[in-house]
């Protein structure tokens, strides 16, 4: 390697190193430090790591410092793969000087979006000369300005805040695959995709999000450029990514998606195309969109099968399977959407012959897309509709998306297959990184998880923080676990009494909803809405809404589900009690679930042990890490699932904590340990319990699976 140095980068982060002059209260960080060399040897000599670095640690810098060093030493570029915008901002905006700082050379730090996201000037010329929708017009007219000045051609960036205006300008001027696919679409013309490529490719650190990099790997292995060093931070959310990445689906929403982008419909059309023979086929084009519609709201229905409740999965494994849960035929929607292709097809041929020279490439664009987008729809549903019995491989069901409409579905039963072909040919250098990777002492679990096991590296670092002098951790071991009558009204009544004494900021996180708005009402008869603000997810306002009410709360009680147990950062005084409703063991009978569970089954392990539990576990230890987020905070965890006491598996939850847990008979005692522990270690402690302790080096914090999602 051109002058890089592996033993050399940890003194980068020393209390001698560059980033701690000038900064009045270095923190010195020994974990962050033996992150920082493995990286760094990493990146010399090849390999794959997987590293658990808790909150605290400060392993942005661990790896972005050998990172920066290496890839400015000729070796570059490096892809840091992100999955929240906030740590995003932070590598781009924050650590991105004090990197140069730290290397003492230039250094290139660029992020790339996905081609969506990117205003390509030729297109938005066509659509200005072809549109003829008023609110689409009005819509170009106002970011004519920012259109001819932009120098970044972010669609983010253009001043069009509401969604419909955002989703329009996304359908009519961003980078387009095929639009963009003309010879004269070049970035010196105004493709900012093109142009975003081009600064990729001559980065030293390139950051993009899971989703973009599950593209590449998966669907587009061009859309990156060529690079030799990976790290997956936030990596616990990449396989869920890169699971959606590989799933396919067939409903009414992917036929709504297909609908706007049909042409004339989107507000494109120009006057050739009003021509009588353009009409014609147009006007067939219509009349299949319409028998489309009228198929899918039909077999995609209510009446095609037992309604469910939103979100229930109903797993099939052939034909006949699919037929017990939908007996209506499919046969109308498979006819309506060949029709439909077909139609495009001609269109497109019409367009070729009749549109040289009248300016129309915008609108062939959008019918070369629809016609391609069409094609894949009826290809994916002819697969949904006759999965091979013998295929082992994938899991197919049907979803329930609200009362009146389902779509089906199917994906690999593990990413793990998937992404080991897809890494075959590198990148040499690959490094996973979060705050939960092990579940408890199985370090293991995220190896089998990514087809990797053999080849990864797996270390897990200790949480830098004090927690037997920072937190309590108390669990109720007596009365009924969650799933027996009388927990409910156990929940209720430890919650309420919570609210009273400590009389904290309380945040409790469940694992469904209807255990969510059985507590949630039975608070409100307790009258626990009198004593605090009483916020739950689902009743009002989105998770981002409702996070800045509690924030501003003085005295508040939040109610969350699956998105509150990762991605919120609510330091200090913001959360001070944490509730810990009951063990998150997943759904035996959800078709992902299960088919997993027979793969287990089949290699001779037991399912509840091999995947239920570590799924649970690594769930949990994210829901704990919501609360101690500095060295100042201070809190109570509180757990209400007696399992974790009465069942053999309960130790396994219990060892992935960092401090034991606390066991009480009931509701009521709980409340007492939580208010005796409080007067001991009360505002005397927590004095300016808001405040932020000093970063990595005195740097900016780290947001650490925090933000929202890219």
């Amino acid at each position: 390697m051109n002058d890089f140095h592996p033993e050399e980068i940890p003194e980068l982060l020393g209390p001698d190193g560059p980033l701690a002059k000038g900064v009045s209260r270095y923190e010195d960080r020994p974990y962050q430090r033996e992150l920082a060399l493995e990286v760094a040897r990493l990146l010399e000599e090849g390999g794959r790591l997987a590293a658990e670095a808790p909150t605290g640690i400060g392993k942005s810098l661990a790896y972005a410092v050998p990172a920066a060093a290496w890839a400015a030493a000729g070796n570059g570029p490096v892809v840091i793969s992100t999955h929240t915008k906030a740590l995003q901002r932070q590598l781009v905006e924050l650590e991105a000087p004090r990197l140069k700082q730290a290397i003492s050379k230039d250094l290139s730090v660029v992020v790339l979006k996905g081609r969506a996201n990117y205003l390509c000037r030729r297109r938005y010329r066509a659509a200005l000369r072809e549109a003829s929708d008023k609110t689409l017009l009005r819509l170009l007219h106002r970011i004519e300005g920012w259109v001819e000045t932009t120098k970044s051609g972010d669609l983010s960036e253009c001043g069009v805040r509401d969604p419909q205006g955002q989703r329009l300008l996304a359908l009519h001027v961003a980078s387009d695959r095929g639009f963009c696919s003309h010879p004269e679409c070049t970035a010196q013309e105004g493709c900012f995709f093109k142009k975003a490529r081009l600064r990729a490719g001559a980065a030293d650190l390139l950051v993009v999000n899971h989703a973009l990099l599950a593209l590449h790997l998966f669907r587009h292995p061009d859309l990156l450029p060529s690079f030799d060093a990976l790290i997956v931070d936030e990596a616990h959310a990449f396989l869920r990514v890169a699971l959606d990445q590989l799933t396919i689906v067939a409903g009414p929403g992917r036929l709504a998606a297909l609908m706007e982008r049909a042409p004339g419909e989107s507000g494109i059309l120009p006057a050739v195309v009003r021509a009588a023979l353009g009409e014609t086929r147009l006007a067939a084009l219509r009349q299949s969109l319409e028998r489309a519609g009228i198929a899918v709201r039909a077999y995609f229905g209510k009446d095609n099968g037992k309604p469910e409740a939103a979100g229930t999965r109903l797993r099939y494994r052939d034909a006949e399977g699919l037929r017990s849960l939908c007996p209506l035929s499919p046969d109308a929607v498979v006819e309506a959407l060949r029709g439909l292709h077909a139609d495009a097809l001609s269109l497109r041929g019409w367009l070729e012959r009749a549109a040289e020279g009248d300016g129309m490439e915008g609108f062939l664009a959008e019918t070369d897309r629809f016609a391609e987008e069409a094609e894949a729809f009826l290809a994916d549903l002819e697969q949904l509709l006759e999965p091979d019995p013998q295929d082992r491989e994938r899991v197919y069901w049907k979803q329930w998306e609200g009362k009146d409409a389902f779509s089906l579905r199917a994906s690999p039963v593990t990413v793990g297959e998937d992404l080991s072909q897809a890494l075959e040919n590198g990148p040499e250098r690959l490094i996973f990184t979060s705050a939960t990777l092990a579940a408890g002492k199985d370090s293991g679990y995220f190896a089998r998880e990514t087809g990797l096991e053999g080849s990864l590296h797996t270390i897990v670092y200790p949480s830098p923080f004090d927690f037997t002098a920072q937190a309590l951790a108390v669990g109720i071991r007596g009365g009924p676990d969650p799933r027996q009558p009388g927990w409910v009204r156990i929940a209720a009544e430890t919650l309420d009494a919570l609210l009273v004494d400590p009389g904290r900021k309380t945040l409790a996180l469940f694992t469904s909803y209807a255990d969510l708005e059985k507590v949630h009402a039975a608070l409100r008869s307790r009258g626990a809405d009198e004593r605090a603000l009483l916020l739950a997810q689902g009743s009002g306002g989105n998770a981002q809404t409702l996070l800045e009410e509690f924030r501003g709360a003085e005295r508040a009680l939040l109610l969350g589900t699956a998105s509150f147990w990762e991605g919120v950062d609510l330091p200090g005084d913001h959360l001070e009690v944490l509730v810990l409703a009951r063990l998150p063991l997943g759904i035996p009978t959800d078709p992902r679930y299960e088919a997993r569970a027979e793969a287990l089954l089949r290699e001779g392990r037991n399912p509840f042990y091999a995947l239920y539990v570590p799924e649970a576990v690594l769930r949990f230890k994210q829901g704990f890490g919501r609360l101690i987020r500095r060295r100042s905070d201070r809190g109570i965890v509180a757990v209400l699932d007696p399992r974790l006491f009465t069942q053999k598996y309960g130790r396994r939850f219990m060892e992935a904590l960092p401090l034991p847990v606390t066991p009480v008979p009931d509701g009521p005692a709980l409340a007492r340990a939580a208010a005796q522990w409080w007067n001991r270690h009360g505002e005397a402690d927590h004095a300016g319990g808001t405040k932020m302790e000093p970063p990595p080096g005195g740097l900016a914090k780290e947001p650490d699976e925090e933000g929202e999602t890219t």
